[in-house]
């Protein structure tokens, strides 16, 4: 097989692997791949988008799992508010009547 060819292979058999609900992660399809005789399959799966897409077909065909997909933004946490009974935010028009 030619070099293009050996990496369609790859990609075709590292889907097949990914659907058959046994790998949670890419990095033990990229094993199972090399324990099969491809020592290049990690090179040719090293690509952020390809892993992600593997992971997320993994997910969807892991056993009992139900996927989450988290999109990729910050999350923060911050502190509740304090519980005294004043309004979070002041009443703009309130606070205008008062100065006047």
């Amino acid at each position: 097989m030619g070099r293009d060819q050996d990496a369609d292979h790859i990609y075709r058999r590292a889907y097949e692997l990914a659907a058959t609900g046994l790998h949670l992660e890419p990095i033990t399809i990229v094993a199972t791949l090399i324990r099969e005789g491809y020592a290049e399959a990690d090179k040719i799966l090293d690509n952020l988008l390809i892993r992600a897409d593997l992971r997320l077909v993994c997910s969807r065909n892991w056993p009992g799992n139900v996927p989450v997909i988290v999109e990729a933004q910050e999350l923060r946490i911050e502190p509740a508010p304090e519980q005294d009974n004043r309004p979070v935010a002041p009443d703009l028009h309130q606070a205008r009547q008062q100065k006047h």
